[in-house]
Parts: C-alpha cells; sequence; structure tokens
C-alpha cells in the first residue's frame, strides 16, 4: 500500500522552479486531504527555493520532508536518491513497499530500482495536466502500483512490464475493457515463472514466443470472429516482437518493441504514466 510519495523537483514538477507544472497544485493538495505523505527529493535545487515556491502556491510541506541539493550534498554526500529514499523510510516509519517514486532522470530510477524501490515511476518530458490526473485517479480508484513503466536498459525487464501492465491492456482492447486473449496467456506464464523463481530469461522468452506465435498464426473464422473486439494493432504489434525477435538480444532491433515502447511513453497514462523509451 502507497503512504508516501516522493518527488523530484527541477523538470518533474517544476520546470522553472518558479511555477508549478499545471495540474501538480491540484494533485499535491488532493494528497494531502488523502492523508498521503508527501517529500520531495532534489540533487539540483536548494530546500529553500522549493519551499518558496510551494508556499506561494498556497502549498506547505513539512520542512523535514523537502531535501534539497545542500542537504543531498552536505548530509547525505551523495547524488543517489536512493540514500535519501532509505532516510524517509526511517522517518515515516515504513518500508520500501509504501513509496512511490517520481523522476524525470532515468540513472535515478535505475538507482531506486536497483535499491529495492519498485514503485519507482519516470516522469515524462514536460509532464502534462493528464499525467498528474493520472496519479491522483490511482488513489480515487484504489489501483495497483506497479513499476510496470519503469525504463530499464534491459529490453527482456521492459518486455516482461508490458506484458505485465494489465490497466494498459485494458485500454487497449476494443470494446470488451479486458485484457486481450493472448496477452493473458502471456501474463499467465510470467507469473508462472515468477512463482518458481526462474532465472533464465532466455528460457522464459522461448516460452512467450511460443504462445505469440502460436496465436499470431491460428486464422479461422471462429478465431477472427470472437477475437476481433479483443483485437487491436497493440496487441498484434506484442506478437509480432517474437517474429523479429529470436532470443533476448535482438528486442533492442525489433521495430514493433520500439513501437509498443513509444506508445507507452506518448501514453503518460499506463502505469501512473511512466514511459518506456528506446536504449
Amino acid at each position: 500500500m502507497i503512504t508516501t510519495i516522493v518527488f523530484d523537483w527541477d523538470d518533474t514538477l517544476t520546470g522553472d522552479r518558479v511555477y508549478l507544472f499545471a495540474g501538480v497544485e491540484s494533485l499535491l493538495r488532493k494528497l494531502q486531504k488523502k492523508n498521503i505523505r508527501i517529500h520531495i527529493v532534489s540533487t539540483g535545487c536548494p530546500s529553500f527555493t522549493i519551499k518558496q515556491t510551494l508556499q506561494s502556491n498556497g502549498i506547505t510541506i513539512p520542512d523535514d520532508n523537502i531535501v534539497g541539493s545542500v542537504e543531498m550534498t552536505n548530509k547525505f554526500r551523495t547524488h543517489n536518491k536512493s540514500v535519501a529514499l532509505d532516510n524517509i523510510c526511517k522517518q515515516e516509519g515504513i518500508t520500501k513497499d509504501n513509496i512511490a517514486f517520481y523522476d524525470d532522470k532515468n540513472e535515478n530510477i535505475q538507482d531506486a530500482l536497483n535499491a529495492g524501490y519498485k514503485n519507482s515511476f519516470l516522469v515524462p518530458q514536460e509532464p502534462s495536466k493528464r499525467f498528474f490526473q493520472g496519479i491522483s485517479d490511482k488513489f480515487d480508484e484504489g489501483q495497483e502500483f506497479r513499476p510496470m513503466a519503469a525504463r530499464s536498459a534491459d529490453p527482456m525487464t521492459n518486455l516482461i512490464n508490458i506484458i505485465k501492465n494489465t490497466p494498459y491492456w485494458k485500454t487497449k482492447s476494443k470494446f470488451t475493457f479486458q485484457v486481450p486473449t493472448t496477452v493473458k496467456l502471456l501474463q499467465q506464464a510470467v507469473d508462472k515463472f515468477d512463482a518458481q523463481l526462474k532465472q533464465d530469461p532466455e528460457q522464459l522468452f522461448r516460452e512467450l514466443r511460443d504462445i505469440a506465435l502460436l496465436r499470431l498464426g491460428q486464422r479461422n473464422l471462429f478465431y477472427l470472429f470472437f477475437e476481433y473486439n479483443n483485437r487491436d494493432p497493440l496487441t498484434e504489434s506484442l506478437q509480432k516482437i517474437f517474429r523479429e525477435a529470436d532470443d533476448p538480444n535482438d528486442l533492442a532491433n525489433s521495430r514493433s518493441y520500439q513501437t509498443l515502447c513509444d506508445d507507452i511513453w506518448k501514453e503518460n497514462s499506463l502505469e501512473v504514466g511512466a514511459g518506456l523509451g528506446r536504449r
């Protein structure tokens, strides 16, 4: 359960340190009304500037919940924000699973993921009001926070995250608002792989490839008729990935893989709006 949200400052909540991005003020107010604890961690902006900007917008965050560039340098002696996240866990008496972390820099997200903060999300460039509304909606609808959209340097990790991203696939299905059947089968394979604690990504890739190519090869009238409403270009693109890639190392060169990554980047709404991009 997410009880605490940690935001970067520059290019995450504000583009110029003075004016908040559209949608930020309403998001912060709603989080406070829901008793979600808000922290800000910045390596590029001093805490007093952050406080002044928030106060000018009528928002108050406790001083202890704002870590600026000076504190990162003098107190933590590092630019690795996972150290500040560890401190927040101690301060709030929570675990890593209780934190959602947002940052516009991939290296900061990767540091957080490597440190065990699985609810870490990459913020797109010049995030839209819709992006911040997506975060707010998560609390209204009680949806699960999952790092499905955290950009990774490993294409296989990205592919697994794409497959497991149930909210995203529901928005892509035609008329039914259900996860397309092919995706369901791929999700089952990933879940089984996780449950058995297997560590061989190539084995999982082969299993996913077998499922996708078998489904893609079905062309009888029953399949076409009953699957029509549950198919879309992106589902087919997911299947086509496995025609373009023979193993995980080929993913980065798959045009269909890039199509999915690019779409997720543009959506700004799937797992609270983070995106995947090219390596």
